[in-house]
């Protein structure tokens, strides 16, 4: 089994992009669709009919948010159920003729999921994974003004609006011997909502990513690309990223992660992430860092297998 208990976060979102919940992925650039059996639930419902490596559960706890997943792989049928908890956080000075305030846009989002997955042969194509995650999702949006001599940037729980909606992702991947490709597609119906207590609305639609991999005993790159904009929230922009992720393995027990994410719609400039890995009899501490033109973002978590 595989547990991992929070050590310390720090970070912010940006889009309503993908969303990222783990050390290990942070420090890749956010590449996760096309390996990794313990992020299934989180990434890629279809790796949870991957061969067990060397543990048949994985439960994880990452520091990014607040989120816990468990993993039970098999390729006749697994399985994962995760619980996430994330936001979407915007503020912006705005000045008019009589006042400057501080303008609030954000998504507060609670998740619960269950994933089931198996090896499939699909018309010409045989031994497919394919996974499928069923979820229910909690909204509670804000969309309000204060003055900036009483600004706070704790959002006041009076200018929320709540929402609620059931929704589904679909995976794939497929093993070539070391090479891994995936497709993702999530959030597979539509929903419009209003944005706090306002006109103002965001949209939940579909998401779909493509990630190609090479993995061998030592090493790992991955490139995961958008195939579809992603809406921002608030006074974000949209996006629409492409990642690549490499990881290699310098000594039995220690990895050195890197990573870089583009958003390919708008000015704005990439993500470089870094990490540390490192397994001990069972214990695994992973460490990530990333930066970008609105600031770093710091992850840690430590995971114990047995």
């Amino acid at each position: 089994m595989c547990s991992s208990l929070l050590l310390l976060l720090s970070g912010h979102a940006t889009a309503m992009e993908f969303p990222l919940f783990d050390a290990r992925s942070a420090a890749l650039g956010g590449v996760s669709i096309a390996h990794n059996i313990s992020n299934a639930a989180f990434y890629n419902p279809a790796l949870a009919a991957l061969e067990p490596e060397n543990f048949d559960w994985y439960l994880l706890a990452p520091s990014i948010g607040e989120a816990m997943q468990l993993t039970i792989p098999s390729p006749s049928l697994g399985g994962s159920l995760y619980v996430a908890d994330y936001e979407y956080q915007t503020a912006k000075v705005t000045t008019d003729n009589t006042a400057t305030n501080l303008a609030h846009r954000s998504l507060e989002v609670f998740e619960i999921g269950f994933s089931a997955a198996q090896l499939q042969d699909i018309l010409w194509m045989e031994s497919i994974l394919v996974g499928v995650t069923g979820k229910i999702s909690l909204f509670k949006s804000y969309a309000y003004s204060e003055p900036i001599a009483n600004a706070s940037l704790e959002l006041d729980s009076d200018q929320a609006n709540n929402d609620s909606e059931l929704n589904l992702d679909i995976g794939f991947s497929k093993e070539y011997g070391v090479w891994k490709t995936a497709l993702v597609l999530k959030n597979i119906f539509s929903q419009e909502n209003n944005l706090g207590n306002t006109s103002e609305s965001y949209s939940i639609g579909p998401q779909i990513r493509a990630g190609f991999a090479y993995q061998s005993r030592r090493s790992l790159i991955e490139f995961d690309i958008d195939l579809l904009k992603n809406q921002g929230i608030g006074f974000e922009s949209d996006s629409m990223y492409a990642a690549v992720g490499w990881e290699w393995r310098m000594f039995p027990a220690f990895f050195l992660r890197l990573g870089y994410k583009q958003n390919m719609v708008g000015d704005t400039q990439g993500v470089a992430s870094g990490g540390l890995g490192l397994q001990l009899w069972g214990l695994q501490l992973d460490a990530a860092a990333s930066a970008d033109e609105d600031g770093e973002g710091i992850y840690m978590h430590a995971a114990w297998e047995f």
